[in-house]
């Protein structure tokens, strides 16, 4: 017996449908390894934070190299003279605070940081 209908040909679109399927598949896959590595590198950054965390009992007495401390004298007044003598016994009285603290004389710097100095405002174009 012979069969008469001719062979069924090779249906070309399923070609493109599978390289779709594929790049899908490799897209994703990218996807997956991409966010793990970004998690991982974020986990990272978080626990590089500059803090010493200490778990369980600390055997050794640590103290620091290096410190700041800033403080702010201010004065208000009509009178600069006496808001100079008031600003300037504030300042003695930091300064004996640190020394009992332990710091040295040569430790403790002060710095005159800024002066504001407010005035009200004329505007002559609305005056009249």
């Amino acid at each position: 017996m012979s069969n008469d209908t001719p062979a069924r040909p090779v249906n070309f679109t399923l070609l493109p449908s599978l390289a779709f399927l594929l790049f899908g598949i490799a897209l994703a896959l990218a996807f997956v390894v991409a966010s793990d590595k970004m998690g991982k590198s974020i986990g990272q950054f978080k626990n590089t934070r500059p803090e010493i965390t200490v778990k369980g009992v600390a055997t050794l007495d640590v103290r620091s190299g290096q410190g700041s401390l800033n403080a702010t004298l201010s004065w208000r007044g009509e009178n600069f003279n006496e808001g100079r003598a008031a600003m300037l016994a504030q300042r003695a009285a930091v300064q004996k605070l640190l020394k009992e603290a332990g710091f040295a004389e040569s430790e403790i710097v002060f710095t005159a940081s800024e002066n504001t100095r407010l005035e009200a405002a004329v505007f002559t174009e609305f005056c009249s």
